[in-house]
């Protein structure tokens, strides 16, 4: 993980995992994550994000990683234009689906004795 400050004031952070195998990509070995980026809002176009980035990419490369991924939404077009001036190419795309556990129709709650 690292954190990020503005003028020594707490502005975000970013935290990666480091993996042996990549489930969407098999073929991958030895990749890191990047699990999450936040920056708060007060902050945001002042360039943290990049650093962070850029800061983690850094670290990343020295301890041997071949591979990094992430994900944003595909409506979060600064974050897009971010990892995409860091070099970062979309591959594939994911749906989400939620369920709101106290509404499950009742055939579906009915197959379970």
């Amino acid at each position: 993980m690292v954190i990020g400050e503005i003028a020594g004031k707490y502005a975000g952070f970013l935290y990666w995992h480091l993996g042996q195998k990549q489930f969407f990509a098999p073929h991958v070995e030895n990749f890191a994550h990047i699990r999450e980026v936040q920056v708060l809002e007060k902050f945001r176009g002042q360039g943290l994000g990049r650093e962070l980035a850029v800061y983690a990419l850094d670290k990343l490369k020295a301890l041997g990683t071949k591979d990094v991924f992430l994900a944003t939404a595909e409506t979060n077009n600064p974050a897009k234009r971010l990892y995409e001036s860091l070099g970062f190419t979309p591959f594939r795309k994911q749906i989400h689906y939620g369920l709101r556990i106290n509404s499950l129709p009742e055939r579906v709650r009915n197959r379970h004795p």
